[in-house]
């Protein structure tokens, strides 16, 4: 299984690809903010961090959003 990879953005720095084990190190380490935004390969629209699934803990919205990261390419 190939891992997802992804583009984040700090305010208006952007960085990536980055694969979905790193994201959830940096999120785990707080060096990624829920407030962050995150575009998976593929993906159209950045979204915010706190709506992928399975990034932070869990909130009303990240259980609601199709978006995890543990989505293979």
């Amino acid at each position: 299984m190939a891992s997802q990879q992804w583009y984040y953005r700090k305010g208006t720095a952007r960085f990536g690809p980055v694969a979905s084990a790193d994201i959830k190190k940096m999120a785990a380490e707080g060096k990624l903010e829920p407030t962050d935004l995150l575009r998976g390969v593929g993906m159209t629209e950045w979204v915010s961090a706190s709506k992928i699934t399975g990034l932070f803990p869990k909130t009303e919205s990240a259980t609601s959003t199709k978006n995890s990261i543990n989505r293979t390419a």
